[in-house]
């Protein structure tokens, strides 16, 4: 049957249905693991000495997906079982790999754990990620106390993230990603040679 008409001869006339080609929108996604630039810490590479300032604990990289550039908003840490951040540094804060600061500083983080603290970052504004790049953050804190465990302190929890374009989120959580094993030492080790420009002492007999 007739469904449409023309403009100027007045015909009737009828149209065929066309499937038009389906369009795909893929939304942001982000995925984290540990920075393997930054590698465990040990006794002979220690993360610095008990007063150490600014000292680095963890890595972590954030990816974001092929499918549009997200904005990260929020970061989650948490500590890893029985281990009290708290007890062991102060400060804690979080940087981008330009040292840009990300979030608060958590000056006393607590030192009682029966269960782990969890320690958000608010990001304002939000650190935008391009589809298909990764974004590098550290965590800092003052030492405060020895820790030789040989177990990583602390762990990433969530990361609150949205689609730019979408404005669907992008957020993952329930993550538990230990971060790199600390060593915190109690102090430096130094060791003291003779310089090599030091004229050798020799016995002369003179007369």
């Amino acid at each position: 049957s007739s469904n449409a008409q023309g403009v100027i001869s007045l015909t009737s006339i009828s149209t065929v249905l066309q499937n038009a080609n389906t369009v795909t929108v893929k939304a942001g996604t982000v995925s984290v693991t540990k920075d393997a630039s930054f590698g465990d810490k040990s006794s002979t590479n220690p993360n610095g000495t008990v007063n150490a300032s600014a000292a680095k604990v963890g890595s972590f990289i954030i990816t974001a997906g092929a499918g549009e550039d997200v904005d990260v908003s929020q970061i989650t840490l948490t500590e890893t079982a029985s281990t009290c951040i708290g007890t062991y540094m102060q400060n804690l804060v979080l940087k981008d790999s330009a040292g840009k600061q990300l979030g608060a500083t958590y000056p006393n983080p607590s030192s009682s754990c029966a269960t782990a603290n969890t320690y958000t970052f608010n990001i304002s504004p939000a650190a935008r990620i391009t589809n298909g790049a990764q974004y590098a953050v550290g965590v800092y804190g003052d030492l405060k106390a020895a820790y030789t465990a040989g177990a990583a302190l602390v762990q990433l929890s969530a990361v609150s993230a949205t689609g730019v374009k979408t404005g669907s989120s992008a957020s993952v959580s329930s993550q538990a990603l230990a971060l790199q094993v600390n060593y915190i030492a109690n102090s430096g080790a130094y060791t003291v040679a003779i310089d090599s420009d030091t004229p050798v002492a020799t016995n002369d007999l003179m007369g």
